[in-house]
C-alpha cells in the first residue's frame, strides 16, 4: 500500500529527526537544528492541512473550483496554530471544528510551540525551546495532523 502525501510528508520529518539524532551535534549546532527543524516542522503541517481539505473538497469538484480551494488555501493559511487551524475548519465545515476542538489540548500544544518558535526565529526574536522540545512538540503535532486527516477525510 501506498503513502498518502500527507503520511510522506510525516515520515520525511520522521526521517529528518531520525537523521539528526545518528548526527551527535554539538550543542550549537543543536540549537541551530531546533531552529532549523521548527520552520521545516510548521511549514510541513501547513502543508499536510492544505493537502487533506483540498483532497476532501477538491475529490468530486471540478478544475475550476480546484484551483478555487488551492488559491484560497495558499493566500489565507499561513501559520498552522490551533486557532487558525480552527478557523480555517470552521469557514469550510462547522462540524470539522467541532470535532477537531474536543481533541485534548496537551497534544494541541505542540502544534503551538513550534509554530510559536518558528515566527519568534523568522522575526528575530529570541527563540525559547531545545532541539529535544521541538522533538517531543513534534510527537504531539503529528498526532493533531493524523486527527484532522480522520475528521475531515472520515478514515
Amino acid at each position: 500500500m501506498s503513502l498518502t502525501r500527507v503520511e510522506e510528508l510525516l515520515k520525511e520529518i520522521d526521517d529528518t529527526i531520525s537523521n539528526i539524532e545518528k548526527f551527535k551535534p554539538s550543542e550549537l549546532e543543536r540549537d541551530y537544528l531546533a531552529k532549523f527543524l521548527a520552520v521545516f516542522i510548521s511549514g510541513t503541517y501547513e502543508e499536510c492541512i492544505k493537502d487533506i481539505i483540498t483532497q476532501k473538497i477538491c475529490s468530486t469538484c471540478s478544475q475550476e473550483a480546484m484551483l478555487l480551494v488551492e488559491n484560497y488555501l495558499y493566500e489565507n493559511f499561513r501559520n498552522p496554530t490551533i486557532a487558525n487551524i480552527e478557523q480555517l475548519l470552521l469557514k469550510f465545515n462547522p462540524d470539522w471544528r467541532d470535532e477537531f476542538v474536543k481533541m485534548h489540548s496537551l497534544l494541541k500544544s505542540g502544534v503551538d510551540l513550534i509554530v510559536e518558535n518558528r515566527n519568534r526565529f523568522s522575526h528575530g526574536r529570541t527563540f525559547n525551546i531545545t532541539l529535544r522540545e521541538t522533538i517531543e512538540a513534534h510527537e504531539k503535532g503529528k498526532e493533531v495532523i493524523i486527527k484532522i486527516r480522520e475528521i475531515i477525510l472520515n478514515d
